[in-house]
């Protein structure tokens, strides 16, 4: 029907939103709540939404933007992997050393 062809263009529509919001903004320190406030509907919505739309959360998904970036960043060589951490939107080095292990495989350190 008209009504659920409606639906699904919003979520499609709304998951995009995210999706590029965090393109934009991956580099800061980002809640949940900012980004649903941002784009004007509840976090629970916007997760459910996000997750239903795409083959992964909107976490797994900034994590995967972040390490990208970590990864060149770290591949140049002009950086601490502490100025990497923060170029990438982690206040904590140590966080952002395990998180990228888990996803990459190496510690940062050795990544270069």
């Amino acid at each position: 029907s008209e009504s659920e062809l409606a639906a699904v263009k919003r979520r499609r529509n709304l998951a995009s939103a995210a999706k590029r919001y965090l393109e934009r903004h991956f580099r800061e320190n980002l809640r949940l709540e900012d980004l649903a406030e941002e784009l004007k509907v509840s976090s629970f919505h916007l997760s459910r939404i996000f997750s239903s739309e795409s083959e992964f959360s909107l976490f797994e998904y900034l994590t995967e933007l972040r390490m990208n970036e970590a990864k060149k960043l770290l591949r140049d060589g002009r950086h601490t992997v502490s100025d990497v951490a923060q170029m990438v939107g982690y206040d904590n080095g140590n966080y952002f050393a395990k998180v990228f292990r888990k996803r990459i495989g190496i510690p940062p350190s050795h990544f270069r």
